[in-house]
């Protein structure tokens, strides 16, 4: 079990939550930003704290996202920028949140539905994440993904049958030989050869 433990750890750390899906949010970094006055943009907010994230600077980061959100309320990049360091700083009810408002304003932003359920999962807001979860699924959006993160939730519920079921479908929509194939590959096997799990193992209809 602890094996299991720490490889579900691993895996939700490194393999399948990339930093690079947040890209599509950044604006480049302008670390020449010193200073701020009342004409200063929503974007040039975000800006600056694109550079105080780069410098370390988590908390002084999220206070300009916050600084964009006041100069625009309806500006996406700010509220999923906003939540990703939220998760970074260990907010994750700031952070569920700030995805709930990008998709008030953009219902078919599926990388901040993606995002929610795994912020749910973080605090264990099973049901909440499963139903984001397959709502991804439906729409197929980073269906593996998508596939993984309910299984995990599964797991965390002790529904090992339906963890299993969730984990192979992924298995199928991996490209074989990729680092989430391979790393889901050994999670199946780890679960299927724990004994204090096998024995709790039954089909799913």
């Amino acid at each position: 079990m602890k094996k299991i433990i720490i490889s579900l750890c691993l895996i939700t750390s490194a393999i399948y939550f990339p930093q690079q899906a947040y890209s599509v949010y950044y604006t480049r970094p302008n670390v020449n930003i010193k200073f701020v006055d009342s004409n200063t943009t929503a974007e040039q907010y975000l800006q600056k704290a694109l550079a105080n994230e780069k410098l370390g600077n988590i908390t002084g980061a999220i206070s300009d996202c916050s600084d964009a959100i006041r100069r625009d309320s309806n500006y996406v990049p700010a509220y999923m920028n906003r939540a990703r360091l939220y998760n970074k700083n260990g907010n994750f009810l700031a952070a569920s949140a700030d995805y709930g408002k990008v998709l008030r304003l953009e219902p078919t932003n599926y990388e901040a539905l993606y995002q929610r359920a795994e912020t749910y999962r973080k605090t264990r807001n099973d049901m909440g994440a499963i139903s984001d979860y397959n709502k991804l699924i439906d729409k197929n959006y980073r269906t593996a993904d998508a596939y993984v993160g309910r299984g995990l939730v599964n797991y965390n519920m002790k529904r090992y049958s339906y963890t299993l079921k969730d984990l192979e479908k992924a298995l199928e929509l991996y490209p074989k030989d990729s680092d989430k194939y391979n790393s889901t590959l050994v999670l199946i096997k780890q679960i299927q050869e724990n004994s204090s799990i096998k024995s709790t193992l039954t089909g799913v209809d």
